[in-house]
């Protein structure tokens, strides 16, 4: 028997229940704490599963959701597949799809917080702090751009640090794409961090180093 959701949750997280085998799987597995955003591609959910672990999950169902958002959050795992030794990615723990839902589970460090939030706490990054996390973001970068992927967008929600030991990890591959594989599709991106050549204005091949210019204003 399914369980009723938790009081509190949308509305949404019902569909569960209902539309899917794999939702059905999902709210046995997991119970739904709380939904950390939901937006046109994607929901992520902070869950616990029945022994007590608290997760990340993340999920498209193709009731709330277009084909095409399923198949990139398909592509999403696949690239962090591919990151699989770089240690700054979080690394999933579960992933599962059928035809009406694609899901990755994340565990969920709730010790980290994303760069934004950081800021908003503590206003600022001493000169010392500062460069301690500029040179792992660069080199969590480095580490993308050399297995082929550009991540598209890098911005300081999609960085996630440790306020008392400053550990960075880079998150939300949801946009990526391996570079020779590039196909320019409208996605949810964040305006502030992207680089010209993302908005369409001007006629230029986007590469790593749109990442780059996304890196120098994270820095700024």
């Amino acid at each position: 028997m399914v369980e009723a959701p938790p009081s509190g949750i949308l509305d949404h997280t019902r569909a569960w229940e209902t539309d899917s085998a794999l939702g059905k799987w999902l709210f046995e597995k997991y119970c739904v704490d709380s939904v950390v955003h939901s937006n046109n591609s994607d929901t992520v959910y902070r869950a616990t599963t029945k022994e007590g672990h608290k997760v990340i999950l993340k999920a498209v169902e193709a009731r709330l959701h277009s084909h095409h958002e399923l198949a990139r959050l398909e592509n999403e795992y696949s690239i962090i597949q591919q990151l699989e030794t770089n240690p700054y990615v979080p690394h999933p723990v579960a992933f599962a799809r059928d035809n009406s839902m694609v899901a990755i589970v994340w565990e969920d460090d709730s010790n980290f917080i994303t760069i934004s939030q950081y800021l908003e706490r503590y206003h600022r990054f001493s000169i010392e702090q500062f460069l301690r996390v500029a040179l792992q973001i660069a080199d969590a970068l480095h580490q993308v751009h050399s297995k082929g992927i550009i991540h598209r967008d890098l911005s300081g929600a999609n960085l996630l640090i440790h306020p008392s030991t400053l550990e960075i990890k880079l998150i939300d591959f949801n946009g990526s794409a391996f570079w020779r594989e590039f196909v320019a599709h409208n996605l949810c991106l964040t305006y502030h961090y992207i680089s010209p050549e993302h908005t369409g204005k001007f006629c230029k091949q986007i590469d790593f180093r749109s990442d780059l210019y996304s890196l120098g204003v994270v820095f700024h």
